[in-house]
């Protein structure tokens, strides 16, 4: 490979992670607007407060009207949660079953086949995009301030979005920050569980580029081998994602400790990492069978944390 082409690669890559990352969190947007059409805040707000004048309910501890409702919204939110990500883990196993197809015809299209695929997906995604976004819901907008400018349209609505920080709409784009600041006082939980989970992601992600760095290093697998590892972490995700969802709401398990055990899971996967340390052990990511097992644990804690956060990050806020 030319240097050209590698810096053109390097390029649309960092640009493909910049607009998937944007694109997800635009994504993200949707699954608090589909938890309040199903159960409004409005009405669980009222539930709440009956409660509490005829049983003294304490509403961390909610009974009645405000469980039903409590539990109708994460029921929803965790259902456009789960299937829009099994809808992403679907797609991407499939392009890479071709790719291990394309891998295994000759020797040209093995080097190409990683080509050939993002190509085609690429151009599956545009259309899939242009027909799709006719279907999606559509969130109240709001009417822009006059002292708001079309260029600082984007701060503005990092504004529209943590207005529950500030309980002022009409306020200018500079003003937002020190919204969103007044509002880590206003709504500690919030704040904490957002840090905790950017930590969480941090690690996951650190974990995981060790774990693959370990999986080139120790068993030095072939393209077809490599893809067909990544092809397990995506159809675990989509298996235990949905199995997630369909327990959920049978096993009585508060989200809190569906989070606190996949916690575990992902604790555990770092121990036995630090096990591996020691040359003197015949354990801790040396094997391929390790890999493949902890591969599908480190997938499942994934596959619920992922939702999870989406779901309960929105019901901090009272």
């Amino acid at each position: 490979m030319s240097l050209t082409n590698f810096n053109a690669l390097a390029s649309l890559f960092v640009v493909s992670s910049i607009i998937g990352s944007v694109s997800t969190a635009w994504q993200n947007v949707f699954v608090p607007y589909t938890m309040e059409k199903a159960a409004p805040t409005s009405r669980l707000s009222f539930e709440a407060q009956s409660d509490t004048q005829i049983h003294g309910v304490n509403s961390a501890h909610p009974t009645g009207g405000v469980a039903q409702l409590r539990g109708k919204r994460e029921r929803e939110g965790l259902k456009i949660s789960v299937w829009g990500s099994n809808a992403l883990y679907l797609g991407v196993s499939i392009f890479f079953c071709i790719t291990i197809g394309l891998s295994s015809i000759n020797a040209d299209a093995q080097v190409n086949a990683g080509l050939y695929v993002t190509s085609a997906s690429g151009a599956v995604c545009i259309i899939c995009a242009l027909s799709g976004w006719r279907f999606l819901p559509v969130p109240e907008t709001r009417e822009m301030n006059e002292r708001e400018s079309f260029w600082l349209l984007p701060f503005s609505t990092c504004q529209y979005s943590t207005v529950v920080f500030s309980d002022l709409r009409n306020v200018s784009s500079s003003q937002t920050v020190k919204n969103l600041w007044q509002g880590v006082a206003k709504y500690p939980q919030a704040f904490k569980f957002l840090i905790a989970y950017t930590i969480y992601l941090d690690s996951a992600l650190t974990l995981g580029t060790v774990i693959t760095n370990l999986f080139n290093l120790s068993v030095r697998p072939s393209l077809v081998e490599f893809t067909a590892w990544t092809v397990v972490g995506s159809a675990t995700s989509m298996v235990s994602a949905t199995v997630f969802l369909f327990l959920f709401p049978r096993l009585g398990l508060s989200l809190k400790q569906w989070a606190i055990g996949a916690c575990v899971i992902v604790t555990l996967i770092a121990i036995w990492c630090l096990i591996g340390i020691s040359d003197s052990v015949g354990i801790g990511f040396k094997t391929r069978a390790e890999f493949y097992l902890f591969q599908v644990l480190q997938n499942v804690a994934g596959s619920i944390l992922t939702p999870l956060f989406r779901v309960l990050f929105p019901e901090v806020f009272p």
